[in-house]
């Protein structure tokens, strides 16, 4: 299958063993059901991919959807889609790299991720183009707010420089006692 990928894919293939086996965030998923797996992106037969090359099964199911169509089925309380049963998201955010444009739409696509993470509280990663604006360094403070452990990567097969993924496991309840507040 590697020798049927483009660059990038080739690339998110590596990225997603390699955040897998430093974090160690898919084994617990994959002891129990894989289809609890979302993800929010372009290339979801690659990181399908990479995840039955990871746990070493064939019928290894996920999810994929777009960030607006997640964001209207948690909105709408859509019937047919139970968000809550998801145990990871993947956020492969693609944001255009048009200077004038790339600073509002990296925020617009930061906040409706957040809201998705509000809703689903599951473990999550997020790839992200930079972290150089303050608004993703607000959020990446509320997440750290949410979750026992926030970490920032940049996985070596990943070649580009600007690459981060944020890796939030073990979030807290839906409502945090008096001691998280």
């Amino acid at each position: 299958y590697i020798n049927e990928l483009n660059e990038n894919e080739s690339r998110l293939f590596f990225v997603n063993i390699e955040l897998c086996n430093t974090f160690d965030f898919l084994y617990r998923i994959f002891n129990t059901i894989p289809e609890q797996i979302m993800y929010i992106g372009d290339n979801d037969k690659t990181f399908q991919e990479s995840l039955k090359y990871i746990s070493s099964k064939n019928d290894v199911i996920i999810n994929s959807i777009t960030l607006d169509d997640l964001i209207n089925s948690i909105k709408n309380e859509n019937d047919s889609f139970f968000y809550t049963d998801f145990k990871m998201l993947y956020f492969d955010l693609c944001i255009p790299e048009e200077e004038h444009k790339y600073v509002n739409n990296t925020i617009i696509q930061i906040v409706k991720t957040l809201y998705i993470i509000t809703n689903m509280r599951c473990t999550c990663v997020i790839k992200i183009g930079g972290l150089l604006f303050k608004p993703i360094i607000d959020v990446i403070y509320i997440l750290t707010g949410m979750y026992n452990n926030v970490y920032i990567s940049k996985p070596i097969s990943s070649k580009d420089m600007n690459d981060r993924y944020i890796i939030c496991k073990d979030s807290y309840s839906r409502h945090p006692s008096i001691d998280y507040i």
